[in-house]
């Protein structure tokens, strides 16, 4: 590990932390009931694209006025980040591998969690994935906005706040990623221990780093990617 989360200060208050984790639940629970509507057309489609990049940096945007209680700034979430296009490959090379490790990891546990079968695609994730150029279009800069924020909501903000309230990294880690999970739970229980797993992966992934920038990378390629390969087999 390159940064002893133990010796951190909380970013916010308590009072602060429970707003948010109260918020990422609500906004799992609505996304729970959107999945009982029946698919929407395609102009309504990009339009929950659009909704989900303003939640995404809404959600963000709290995040940072919290850290103003603590005399906190955004690049204390991300971390110690290099500068200089060689940093920036390292770490696009770190996310590319760490990403490829994920892929067949939370494959094989799909697998497993199936009685060893090879289980159908995910309908609740498929009705999400574009259809049209648009939507393709879209759906990337969705996934750039999860990249972004996701990791500095999870990775950045409640792992470093919960690593400074329990006093032990590890636990954040696990804290972190099962919320993770949870924020997901539209995907149905399996999605919720697979997410739960990449969560810790991708907190496990900052905590070896020091920094959010290859768990970013990571983010945006594993969302942009599912779109990218949704809409080439469901056009």
């Amino acid at each position: 590990m390159t940064q002893n989360d133990l010796s951190l200060k909380p970013v916010a208050p308590a009072w602060h932390t429970t707003l948010i984790l109260g918020l990422l639940l609500i906004i799992a629970a609505v996304e729970v009931r959107m999945q009982s509507h029946p698919l929407l057309p395609p102009e309504y489609l990009t339009g929950r694209y659009f909704l989900g990049i303003l939640f995404e940096w809404l959600l963000l945007g709290m995040v940072l006025f919290g850290l103003r209680f603590r005399n906190m700034r955004p690049r204390d979430l991300l971390g110690i980040t290099p500068p200089g296009p060689a940093a920036f490959l390292r770490d696009l090379a770190i996310a590319i591998v760490f990403l490829i490790g994920c892929v067949i990891s939370l494959a094989i546990l799909r697998v497993a969690l199936n009685g060893g079968h090879l289980p159908p695609p995910n309908q609740a994730v498929a009705k999400l994935l574009p259809r049209t150029p648009m939507q393709l279009g879209v759906f990337t800069l969705l996934s750039l906005s999860a990249g972004i924020c996701e990791e500095m909501i999870f990775r950045g903000y409640l792992q470093r706040q919960f690593a400074a309230l329990t006093n032990n990294a590890m636990i954040a880690v696990v804290i972190q990623a099962l919320v993770f999970g949870l924020c997901h739970a539209y995907q149905g229980v399996e999605s919720i221990c697979l997410l739960s797993v990449y969560g810790l992966f991708l907190g496990l992934l900052r905590q070896w780093s020091g920094r959010l920038r290859p768990g970013i990378l990571a983010h945006f390629m594993q969302d942009a990617g599912a779109g990218l390969v949704g809409y080439f087999l469901l056009r």
